[in-house]
């Protein structure tokens, strides 16, 4: 896809993703190695750059742009939302992932951390909704796209940060979570994860989580521990 012509005076957009090279480019956009000493060896000092990453990489960005302008690069910034928040021209050959699934422990982190910035579908069990605030659930029958919208203005009103803050929505059905996506991406808050499970299974999920961190270096029973 050839690159898009840059404005007079825009920014000299920078492909920060992990593992960009697999996936497709970001039109227009310069591949960038975050851990390289020399990553902006090519830029003179005053240049302005944005660094352009996946939704969930935008705080680690926001400290590689401290770096870099601690550095002398007073022109660094991080673009806030990440790939999914380039125009559509720039981001056309960069298509939307498919959903992202956490797992139980990191949904507990998130609980204890920033419980505002969990999200609950109608159908999520009681006591996993607990885990989260009331003003972040679904109401039953509620369109994604109007919960989404609605579950938007109590996250602004709660702090959460769009673009820097990254979402997790619990699902009780994986069908769902497309719907969900779609439907946050026409807010602040675009490209959540999700974590799907009934309130059993995060039990589950999390006392075998403890259990594996008990036994962390002690020999496997069987015959090679003999």
């Amino acid at each position: 896809m050839a690159a898009l012509r840059r404005e007079p005076g825009a920014p000299h957009l920078l492909d920060a993703r992990r593992g960009g090279g697999l996936r497709a480019p970001i039109a227009g956009a310069t591949p960038v190695d975050t851990a390289a000493a020399d990553a902006l060896a090519v830029f003179d000092k005053a240049a302005k750059l944005l660094l352009v990453g996946a939704a969930d990489e935008v705080r680690a960005l926001t400290e590689v742009c401290a770096r870099w302008r601690a550095q002398g690069h007073a022109g660094v910034r991080v673009l806030a939302g990440g790939v999914e928040a380039l125009p559509p021209a720039a981001a056309a050959a960069a298509p939307p992932a498919p959903p992202v699934f956490v797992s139980a422990g990191m949904l507990q982190r998130q609980a204890a951390l920033a419980p505002a910035s969990l999200v609950f579908d109608a159908g999520t069990d009681a006591p996993l909704q607990r885990i989260g605030r009331a003003a972040n659930v679904a109401r039953p029958g509620e369109a994604p796209r109007h919960a989404a919208r609605r579950i938007a203005r109590e996250l602004a009103r709660s702090g959460v940060v769009a673009g820097l803050d990254p979402l997790i929505v619990v699902v009780a059905d994986h069908r769902a979570a497309p719907a969900w996506r779609e439907a946050w991406q026409a807010t602040a808050y675009a490209n959540p994860r999700f974590y799907l499970g009934s309130d059993a299974e995060f039990r589950v999920a999390l006392a075998r989580d403890e259990r594996m961190a008990t036994d962390r270096g002690k020999p496997l029973p069987g015959p090679c521990d003999r």
